[in-house]
């Protein structure tokens, strides 16, 4: 059985996948998806930790869940419910410093679980612009821009990796998230390319200021294929995020380094791409 978890902030890929969900819940139904988004499901999540919990009176129970064969169903767990809180993305070992210990847990409680993670990422300063927590910027202000530098996206899925060898981790360039999503979705819920999916040329569509029907054209054949240029520019332009300069004079910032900042990302995505249990998304696969 296939659990994907998701690790980032509450906006873009959670917003947009629970509407893809809501939106093709029957056909998920048919392929076993199941979403956990909300807290109806808590005692599933808790059964996931190792926790005993009462048994609900409708829906699947844990111990059903869990009964099924491996690769009949999947499981699908949003960041809010696992590693989405604005106090849960820095700590001193930097990028999301519980991570490991959260996924060793889960895989130690269900060893069987053929564990994947999502884990949605971006230049740091975009990161910052996102997440308006103040406890969270005191952080990063504390830190100063050096500390901002330091932090990196393949350093934490190293430290994953040692947690979990055997788990398969999907790093999603955020900014790309438009592009991304509907062959990511596919890959999550074992979807065909056949499979018709509401809703999911909508956000690039918009992204691109192209209607769903010129794109499905201008697409056509390009399935495992980098994004045409002209688009994935488009789409970064409109979905990089920029802090204001009183964002920039708080933190001790300013524009040169939100460059050196946007350049380590770029760098920390060339690592990423030589790992092994590593998938980038960052529109080679649309």
């Amino acid at each position: 059985m296939k659990l994907f978890f998701h690790i980032g902030t509450r906006t873009g890929l959670s917003d947009k996948l629970h509407s893809l969900v809501q939106n093709n819940k029957e056909l998920l139904d048919k392929r076993k998806v199941r979403y956990i988004c909300d807290r109806s499901d808590q005692r599933l999540l808790q059964a996931l930790a190792g926790n005993k919990v009462p048994v609900p009176k409708d829906g699947l129970t844990p111990e059903e869940v869990f009964r099924c064969e491996k690769g009949e169903q999947t499981i699908l767990v949003d960041s809010q419910h696992f590693m989405g809180a604005p106090s849960e993305i820095l700590g001193h070992d930097g990028l999301y410093p519980f991570a490991e210990t959260k996924i060793g847990n889960f895989i130690s409680a269900f060893p069987h679980l053929d564990v994947n993670l999502i884990l949605t990422a971006q230049p740091i300063h975009d990161l910052t612009a996102i997440v308006k927590n103040t406890h969270f910027r005191k952080k990063m202000s504390d830190m100063g821009w050096v500390g901002a530098y330091e932090l990196s996206w393949w350093r934490l899925v190293q430290r994953i990796l040692q947690a979990a060898p055997y788990s398969q981790v999907h790093v999603v360039d955020a900014r790309m998230l438009p592009a991304i999503l509907p062959p990511l979705f596919r890959t999550m819920t074992g979807l065909s390319d056949d499979e018709v999916v509401q809703n999911e040329m909508d956000w690039l569509a918009s992204a691109t200021s192209t209607s769903p029907h010129q794109l499905r054209a201008e697409l056509r054949g390009r399935n495992n294929k980098h994004l045409p240029r002209r688009l994935k520019m488009r789409i970064l332009k409109r979905n990089s995020l920029k802090l204001s300069n009183r964002d920039l004079n708080a933190l001790g910032w300013d524009w040169t380094v939100m460059e050196l900042l946007t350049n380590n990302f770029r760098r920390d995505m060339e690592k990423l791409k030589s790992m092994e249990a590593a998938s980038v998304w960052d529109g080679t696969y649309v």
